[in-house]
């Protein structure tokens, strides 16, 4: 019985830690390579990172959450960054503030990308 209601919260924590990000959008400044305006804009199990000032779409990436990491697949974009690759962020919302970092990732392009500064809710 134990283990039952074990699988049950181990359910519900991860429902609620994917829920956190699905259907949001938050904005800031990412080094792709330099200083750039982005949008990551999650959906239900994937998320595009969106270069503002040129309306395009840098990397389509399919998302899973566990606790406070994101684990991402790229599947397509104009990165530098291998299709197929997997590379993982540690995340942490404070109100409106989202903040990353991370934590593996084979592409140093993209490793370096990630600034200190958070992104911003805009949805």
């Amino acid at each position: 019985m134990k283990a039952f209601y074990f699988l049950i919260v181990l359910t519900l924590t991860a429902t609620i830690a994917k829920a956190q990000l699905k259907d949001t959008k938050w904005e800031g400044e990412l080094n792709v390579p330099d200083g750039t305006n982005v949008i990551l804009d999650f959906k239900k199990d994937t998320v595009d990172m969106i270069i503002v000032d040129e309306g395009l779409v840098g990397e389509t990436m399919t998302y899973s959450v566990k606790d406070s990491v994101i684990t991402m697949k790229k599947t397509s974009g104009h990165s530098p960054c291998n299709v197929d690759d997997v590379f993982k962020v540690k995340y942490l919302i404070m109100g409106d503030k989202l903040f990353i970092s991370n934590l593996s990732d084979p592409c140093d392009e993209r490793t370096l990308a990630w600034g200190d500064g958070p992104l911003i809710r805009v949805k």
